[in-house]
């Protein structure tokens, strides 16, 4: 078994992961604002149409955000990590 400590992440990289993760429920939340759009129109509603804008809306500010959210995370632990020592992983490798 190899013990290793994880000093440092790259914040793209961070950035790329958050992409990642967030893109199934950002999907979900633009699919469910398209049919509440769609069903507003039809009935007519305005506050519906709203409602649903805002969810077809979201993910195009969500993302970067909460991107921007994950890096700040990952420049915190860069930074603490140099001061104070990093993540132990045990890693055993397979015969």
């Amino acid at each position: 078994m190899k013990k290793l400590e994880i000093k440092e992440f790259g914040l793209i990289s961070i950035f790329k992961v958050s992409i990642y993760i967030m893109v199934i429920p950002m999907a979900l939340f633009i699919l469910i604002g398209i049919i509440m759009c769609i069903a507003a129109i039809l009935l007519k509603s305005g506050q519906f149409l709203f409602i649903g804008a805002v969810y077809a809306i979201l993910p195009v500010v969500a993302i970067p955000f909460y991107g921007a959210i994950y890096m700040l995370i990952g420049f915190i632990y860069n930074t603490f990590s140099k001061r104070f020592g990093g993540l132990e992983i045990t890693i055993q490798e397979r015969e």
